[in-house]
């Protein structure tokens, strides 16, 4: 460090004498004046070393700092490492109590961890996806697990919890193809870039509480999803502001699809292809409609209900995106719009009768038209809404 300073003051020196123009020191020039110039010199390149000398020490500084905190983040990497391990390894405990534990230890990190976070919500899923069938009451064992699988749940749902300031920007959690009996995920905010996905998952024998999810830019999906034995998916008084919801090919057995009360202003809604038997229900009571909605599928009873629903316009816009019900086949059930009110016609088309009841009394519906096979489109008029 001395001789590099050393150094850099006989090159600065030596620059700063080529810059007076090289003035001869060893000619007949006066000791004063000699001794004058070598003194400005000799000034000049100090500063200038002195200069130098605290810039060197900034980037030895800088260094040092870059080094240290590589040095911090190689340890914090060894301690979430450390932690990851040790969660994976509850989770796979053969005790309940150690695999809850398991749980919330992966969900802390995934908190501390943004880097690796998908990588612990990944583990998490993959749990909830493992095969598992919902035990009875007279079995301690599988109670035990059914807590685990209904605390994970709601854990992560915690963390993306509607207006929680903490909250993950981004995330997927992937439930495809498990089995639900239950649980709670009330409020859960889905933003844009994220999924949450129920995708041919079998929701069984209990009730799963998403009620007063908002898809704000996401995807919320339950495309294939099997409802039966008595569940029920409650995902009343949703908000879908951005983005989708989606359950597109969803079987409802002995079961409650329950979207009452959602709102539907900037964000679509995907029901095509569907799947209700006797003893379902898909609850459409008191939605309101903005955008973009596609319902169909096949009615072997059960109730499809759109009681006093409200099929509008796209607020802030003015403008009317497709809301379309149908092809639609009839089999069997009931097709109710009591109490529906509309701010545009209602395209109800493709809709064929085996059987079953679809109630219209309340639309006025004075307009039908027959196609080939006893196809049956509808054109209702847009209803009046009540004098207030």
């Amino acid at each position: 460090m001395v001789g590099a300073a050393v150094l850099a003051a006989g090159v600065s020196g030596w620059g700063i004498w080529w810059l007076f123009g090289s003035p001869d020191l060893s000619g007949p020039t006066d000791q004063a004046s000699r001794f004058e110039v070598v003194k400005l010199i000799l000034t000049v390149a100090g500063s200038f070393t002195a200069g130098l000398g605290a810039v060197i020490a900034l980037v030895v500084q800088y260094r040092k700092q870059h080094l240290s905190e590589a040095g911090e983040r190689r340890e914090d990497t060894k301690l979430f490492l450390e932690r990851y391990a040790k969660a994976a390894e509850q989770l796979g405990s053969d005790k309940a109590a150690v695999r809850l534990a398991g749980v919330y230890s992966m969900v802390s990190l995934a908190d501390d961890w943004a880097e690796e976070r998908q990588t612990c919500v990944d583990v998490l899923c993959a749990y909830i996806r493992m095969p598992y069938e919902p035990p009875s009451d007279a079995d301690p064992e599988g109670m035990g697990e059914r807590q685990v699988r209904h605390a994970l749940l709601k854990a992560l749902s915690q963390r993306v919890y509607d207006g929680y300031d903490r909250a993950w920007p981004r995330f997927r959690f992937d439930f495809t193809g498990a089995v639900i009996d239950g649980g709670v995920m009330a409020r859960m905010a889905v933003p844009a870039h994220s999924e949450v996905l129920f995708d041919r998952a079998r929701f069984t024998g209990a009730e799963l509480n998403l009620w007063g999810a908002h898809v704000a830019g996401g995807v919320l999906s339950f495309d294939g999803a099997v409802i039966e034995e008595g569940a029920r998916v409650d995902l009343s008084s949703m908000n879908v502001t951005h983005g989708v919801f989606r359950a597109d090919g969803i079987q409802v057995r002995e079961g409650v699809l329950d979207l009452a009360s959602g709102r539907f202003p900037g964000g679509g809604l995907l029901l095509r292809e569907i799947s209700l038997e006797a003893g379902g229900e898909v609850r459409l009571t008191g939605a309101r409609f903005g955008d973009t909605i596609g319902i169909g599928g096949v009615v072997d009873g059960g109730l499809l209900d759109f009681t006093r629903a409200e099929f509008g316009l796209r607020p802030g816009t003015g403008h009317a995106l497709p809301q379309k019900i149908g092809p639609l086949d009839m089999r069997a059930g009931r097709l109710d719009f009591t109490g529906t009110l509309a701010e545009r016609p209602i395209e109800l088309g493709e809709v064929t009768f085996g059987g079953g009841t679809v109630d219209l009394r309340e639309l006025g519906a004075d307009t039908v038209v027959r196609y080939p096979e006893g196809a049956l489109g509808l054109s209702l008029p847009q209803p009046r809404r009540p004098e207030s």
